[in-house]
């Protein structure tokens, strides 16, 4: 009797010989092709190794730059939606505006180009240079600078 309730099953040799298909077993060992299950496990294994490769030959700072991002991008985000503001603006503050404006643009754009995107940096930027338009709330200047944000990482 075996030991620990296991069971001991007989096969029987009718069973060995009748196909899977109606509840057998079928020997068919000798069909079974190993020098094509070799190759295709060699194939498998050179592949990985080719995309392995591959991933390590790829510089630091290309999955930021394959975007290829233009200043010119990030000024329209920047300047979208202020248009009605900035013209309400006098003149004197709307040249600290522009100039300020231009110098964020070329900031992010500059942090864009880092392997590693620093999303502070560039709310803070935003940040500033919206300080600058005339008795703004801040509610606002967060709101719009959020939404500026990310319109710039979708980019």
């Amino acid at each position: 009797m075996p030991e620990n309730n296991q069971t001991t099953e007989k096969i029987n040799p009718q069973m060995e010989s009748m196909p899977a298909e109606q509840g057998g077993i079928k020997k068919n060992v000798e069909n079974i092709d190993f020098k094509n299950l070799d190759k295709k496990a060699e194939a498998e294994k050179k592949a990985q190794e080719k995309a392995t490769q591959a991933i390590r030959s790829v510089p630091a700072g290309s999955y930021s730059s394959a975007k290829n991002i233009s200043i010119k991008e990030v000024e329209e985000i920047l300047s979208g939606g202020l248009e009605y503001i900035f013209s309400q603006m006098p003149p004197i503050t709307q040249q600290e505006f522009k100039n300020k404006g231009e110098m964020a643009a070329k900031k992010i754009h500059a942090l864009l180009q880092q392997p590693k995107i620093k999303i502070k940096k560039i709310a803070g930027l935003i940040m500033d240079w919206l300080k600058i338009i005339p008795g703004v709330n801040k509610f606002f200047l967060e709101q719009e600078s959020k939404i500026k944000v990310d319109k710039i990482l979708k980019l």
